[in-house]
This record gives structure tokens, sequence and C-alpha cells, in this order.
């Protein structure tokens, strides 16, 4: 009996091990895998009628909440050529973005994908393989360690020479809505060509 408790022991200390070392750490960002909706399922997904962002400088529109508003849409310098931040009505009075859309200079990240998306991946983990406009793109879509906690949604494609990267942090309420909102954003975004 006395050579039996300690393996028992022993065995319990093991399987509560195996099973700590599966869950991510407090100060780890953890992936949550989403299917992107299809463009006839925005409408199902989102709470609100949509309207429409056209950009003719740079030939792109998508469509966005009724609710939100475009609140600042700036030119920014020769690596950042376009910043367009919107809000949804919680946010416009605490000066916070539901959503960016920035639009990059080529010499920014070599015209690769890849290194484009390596920051991002460095912080919340491997992004996920998806199309965007007709473009092969990478998202992400994971929850933030440390006080916030918020859902982050992130979506880089490169068109023409052109990074793109719309990005979300759900500051918002209800942050799976704010991510389903950023995912019809991301349906209904094309190329005006």
């Amino acid at each position: 009996m006395k050579k039996i408790l300690p393996s028992i022991i022993a065995i319990i200390f093991l399987a509560a091990g195996c099973n700590a070392s599966t869950k991510p750490s407090e100060n780890q960002n953890t992936s949550i895998p989403q299917e992107s909706p299809k463009a006839q399922d925005i409408n199902s997904k989102t709470s609100n009628k949509l309207l429409t962002y056209t950009n003719v400088r740079y030939g792109f529109e998508f469509k966005y909440p009724s609710t939100w508003k475009v609140v600042n849409e700036t030119v920014v310098d020769n690596n950042l050529l376009l910043k367009v931040d919107l809000a949804g009505p919680d946010e416009i009075q605490d000066n916070k973005y539901t959503a960016t859309l920035s639009v990059y200079s080529g010499s920014s990240y070599g015209n690769d994908l890849n290194r484009m998306v390596q920051v991002t991946e460095d912080l919340f983990g491997k992004m996920q393989d998806t199309q965007i406009a007709g473009e092969p793109a990478k998202k992400i879509i994971a929850r933030s360690s440390g006080g916030s906690k918020k859902l982050t949604l992130k979506a880089d494609f490169i068109h023409k020479g052109l990074g793109y990267r719309i990005s979300s942090t759900g500051w918002v309420k209800d942050e799976y809505l704010a991510v389903a909102d950023v995912e019809a954003l991301l349906a209904t975004f094309k190329f005006l060509e």
C-alpha cells in the first residue's frame, strides 16, 4: 500500500500538469476559428441596414452598418496612404473605433503578404488563409490577453501593389456582433475595376 499511494499521487500530478499545459496562459492570445460569411448572408449576421463607403482614388468600396459613422479619413504618409476609421454608436462618444481600414504602399512590406502579416502573427498566432475581393488574404479573430480581453479581427491582402488591412478590436458592448459587422464589411469589399 505504501508503494501504491505515491504512484497514484504521481499519476494525479502528471495528469493535472498535462491538462494545465494545454490551456492558454493569461498572457497568451487565443485564436478563434471562424468561417467568413457569404455576401448574401450578411444581413442575417448584422443587426443593421448597410451603407456603402466608396473610395474612388484607390478604387474600392465596402458596406458597413448604418449605425456606424466614418469618423476619420486621412492620408497619412508615403507608407500609410489612407486610413479610414469607422465607429459604432457606443464608440463615437468614447473616441474609439469599431473598425479601421488602412492602405499601405508596397514599399512598406515589399509586396509580400507573408511579410505584411508577420507582426500580427507574432502577436496573435497563425492567420487563416482566405480571400477578400478575389485576392488571397490572411485573417485572424483572436481574444487578446491582458486586462481588456477584447476580440480582435485582422485581415490583410494585397491588390495591385498596395497592402490593405482591415482591423477591429471589440471595444463595443456586444463584441461578437461587432465581429459579425466587420465580417460583413469583409464579405462586401470589392474593387471598382
